[in-house]
């Protein structure tokens, strides 16, 4: 039997795999969402363009039944081409459209995959998931592992960056005022921001960081050292690849794939350890505790109006979601 054709339109969630579709019964561990980077998309970026292989669809499911897999697709090209800040439109569409479709499913784990750009928008989703914990605390809380497939946490060196873009969209000329160069560069600004707001989730999170060993058309796309996270929670392998091929596989038979499929499978075993559950829940108790407390001891020239505080008090009312201007003339705040 063919596998399925790829749609026309692949943009947004795509389910690729659902246990109980064909067995309503069957026990759902985890959901899988994976997230493709520069130059790819939902489907391509995870098939190897010889053997037609899906391994997130045409292996996967099998070797790990217990999984319901997702694929997300964006625009890739707005944002080689369009203006600064769109893997943060990414990430909003990502988060919105998992939040539509994981109704109901109550505390079910969730994996991330994503490869290069992919991991950015991945990271971005879950910074976002916090700032606005009311409406999608459960996707935070329920993230268990991502799987990062050349993602350039410090960013790519730039001009072997823009050789790589203007091979890869076809003689666009690019240039390093690129926003796609902007962001994703060795320590650029949005990716310090990224790390930065990102460290407060990260020890609540354990992590597989996959990088590529051989260059792209002779060039090194995303070095080890940017490649890796270097977090106690962090599990680093390397796949005898480049960046474009880390992340799709010839066959069951390639080494590649069972060093991923390995661990996803070590990832999902853990989900039946109950210290280790434990141990999850307690590092989200202890970030949302606190998430307000200001790490900085009281001014001892600071002179308390107890009748403003005795107000602040009564419109906060120790909720987190409360919010309270302050204002005055310039010069005596």
């Amino acid at each position: 039997m063919s596998p399925p054709p790829v749609p026309e339109d692949t943009l947004g969630l795509h389910e690729l795999w659902n246990p109980q579709k064909n067995d309503p019964g069957a026990v759902i561990k985890a959901d899988l969402v994976a997230v493709h980077g520069l130059g790819g998309d939902a489907f391509t970026t995870w098939t190897h363009p010889d053997s037609h292989f899906l391994w997130l669809r045409d292996q996967l499911p099998t070797s790990l039944q217990s999984l319901r897999i997702f694929t997300f697709g964006y625009n890739a090209n707005l944002f080689v081409n369009g203006a600064r800040g769109r893997s943060f439109t990414f990430a909003e569409d990502l988060l919105s459209q998992l939040h539509d479709e994981r109704a109901g499913v109550g505390h079910r784990p969730l994996f991330f995959a994503g490869h290069s750009l992919g991991g950015i928008v991945i990271k971005k989703a879950l910074i976002m998931a916090r700032m606005r914990s009311k409406k999608y605390e459960d996707i935070l809380h329920c993230t268990r592992h991502i799987f990062f497939f050349g993602t350039p946490h410090q960013g790519a060196n730039k001009t072997a960056f823009v050789n790589f873009l203007n091979k890869l969209v076809g003689g666009l000329q690019l240039d390093n005022s690129t926003s796609a160069v902007d962001e994703l560069s060795l320590w650029s600004d949005s990716l310090l921001d990224t790390l930065a707001s990102f460290s407060e989730i990260a020890s609540n999170l354990s992590f597989t960081t996959f990088w590529e060993t051989k260059p792209t058309k002779g060039i090194q796309i995303v070095e080890e050292g940017s490649a890796r996270m270097n977090l106690s929670t962090e599990t680093p392998v390397s796949l005898s690849a480049n960046h474009k091929e880390v992340c799709k596989f010839r066959s069951v038979d390639d080494s590649n794939y069972r060093s991923v499929i390995r661990r996803i499978n070590a990832e999902l075993g853990k989900l039946q350890d109950a210290r280790a559950i434990r141990e999850h829940e307690g590092r989200f108790r202890d970030m949302n505790s606190l998430y307000f407390e200001v790490p900085f001891p009281q001014n001892p020239n600071f002179v308390r109006r107890d009748n403003i505080f005795k107000r602040l008090d009564e419109k906060l009312g120790g909720s987190s979601d409360s919010i309270v201007v302050l204002h005055g003339l310039g010069g005596v705040g």
